[in-house]
């Protein structure tokens, strides 16, 4: 095995894996111009606002990048990747780019600078996972919409603190 393959493989693992856990949502239909930067309605929740399921959070408009990959399949799975402290960078992209290169959509969701938010890295606090954790839901529910996407195939995929919001989400 060359050092190209390795890499692969355990991208292939991953994935896999990734797309077992399947988000299914529902939501307003998308067209399938729409492959680029997408808007969509959030809300901002404190912690404790989250976790009991209160009401008052700030509605916010969010958005995300998608990336179809340049293949001629009907319908491709979807990763949305969920960024960390230090909010959407060369991180992702590389992951996207990793992604696309197997057949994989996806999504990089930006919940910070629509928000206003440069980093969290110093103050963790400036905006909480249940935020960020509602973020992934609605952008699930987006891209179950797109009529290039598998809607039973759309996994969250995040790294540092979108790791927490990633592993969160997972539970009920």
């Amino acid at each position: 095995m060359n050092l190209q393959e390795g890499p692969k493989c355990c991208l292939m693992a991953v994935i896999a894996g990734l797309l077992a856990g399947v988000l299914a949502v529902t939501g307003t239909a998308l067209s399938t111009t729409d492959s680029t930067r997408l808007r969509f309605d959030s809300m901002t929740l404190s912690e404790p606002q989250f976790l009991t399921g209160a009401q008052g959070g700030q509605p916010v408009v969010i958005w995300g990048d998608l990336r179809l990959p340049a293949t001629r399949e009907e319908r491709f799975p979807a990763v949305i990747l969920v960024h960390g402290s230090g909010g959407v960078g060369p991180h992702e992209e590389r992951w996207a780019d990793e992604l696309m290169g197997i057949g994989v959509a996806t999504f990089i969701l930006d919940s910070f600078s629509p928000r206003g938010i440069g980093e969290t890295a110093e103050d963790q606090s400036r905006l909480s996972l249940g935020a960020m954790i509602v973020d992934a839901y609605r952008a699930a529910e987006l891209l179950s919409t797109h009529p290039r996407i598998d809607s039973k195939r759309i996994a969250l995929m995040g790294f540092s603190r979108g790791g927490y919001v990633s592993l969160y989400a997972s539970l009920t």
